[in-house]
């Protein structure tokens, strides 16, 4: 999610840290084993993830739907193997 990197932190460490909290959670949904992607989505539903979006000045909703396509993909995915791949 490129809006993730274009977050403008400046020399504010507590801003950072929440940057880091976002890819990390959106790193386990897209990547993670899948008790880690739980956790993730976990979040992204909850009120931390709104506040942290507050203080980003992000859309916690528009982040929530393109994250909520991230984790159904993976699941057909994890579902199907062969969903996605090219059988040449």
């Amino acid at each position: 999610m490129t809006v993730i990197h274009q977050v403008d932190t400046g020399d504010a460490p507590e801003l950072r840290l929440l940057v880091a909290v976002i890819r990390r959670a959106l790193k386990d949904v897209v990547k993670g084993r899948p008790s880690h992607a739980a956790g993730a989505i976990v979040y992204f539903e909850g009120e931390n993830f709104e506040s942290d979006c507050l203080w980003l000045g992000l859309d916690a909703g528009k982040l929530r739907e393109a994250i909520r396509q991230r984790a159904t993909e993976r699941s057909r995915e994890q579902a199907d193997p062969q969903c996605g791949s090219s059988s040449d």
